[in-house]
């Protein structure tokens, strides 16, 4: 498994993880750290895209 790919199964899991913390009506301030999480992979994986290209 390449590390793009690594990073975009992580982004997918964190996903999916928001959505369950959202269903169970988890604190505010876990959901955001979730969310921060989630964006700090999102720019990984686009910055790997990019020096790709």
């Amino acid at each position: 498994m390449t590390k793009l790919e690594h990073l975009q199964k992580e982004h997918k899991r964190k996903h999916d993880f928001i959505e369950a913390a959202v269903a169970e009506k988890a604190p505010e301030e876990f959901i955001k750290k979730l969310k921060v999480d989630k964006l700090k992979l999102k720019d990984e994986i686009d910055r790997i895209i990019n020096n790709a290209n």
